[in-house]
């Protein structure tokens, strides 16, 4: 199994580069940073990756998951997150576990988790989430 922690450090940002030549990793912690954005293309040819760890960032944005097929779990807790974009999962048809609490969510729309036949856990506690659609709660 091919991980990489860079978890607990200070990171502020990240070189796209970095996780280029490394196409075999199955995890990638980058927890417990100061990340305000990643790189546009930091993930994409990380085609066998099954855990992704990006909590307690500064992040304002979710990341870029298209192409990510094997994505098992994400955690995006303990950000600046607004909003999911509802085609955020879309590629993650693998996803067990999302967690995106203790950000800044005010509404999630009804198809973000649609098409996601695996997913046992969702967290999305401590948030300013007002109402959730029905939709939402049936695709579980």
């Amino acid at each position: 199994m091919y991980q990489k922690d860079l978890s607990f450090n200070r990171l502020k940002g990240l070189d796209v580069e970095l996780l280029r030549w490394t196409p075999k990793l199955v995890a990638v912690n980058l927890a417990s940073n100061a990340l305000s954005v990643l790189p546009g293309g930091l993930l994409k040819e990380l085609d066998q990756l099954e855990e992704l760890d990006m909590s307690s960032n500064r992040l304002r944005t979710a990341p870029g998951l298209a192409g990510l097929h094997h994505l098992q779990a994400i955690d995006l807790a303990s950000n600046c997150l607004t909003a999911l974009p509802s085609d955020l999962l879309k590629d993650t048809m693998r996803l067990e576990s999302f967690s995106a609490s203790r950000n800044e969510l005010s509404y999630i729309e009804p198809n973000t988790f649609r098409h996601l036949p695996r997913l046992a856990f969702l967290d999305l506690t401590s948030n300013r989430i007002l109402e959730v659609s029905t939709q939402i709660i049936v695709f579980f």
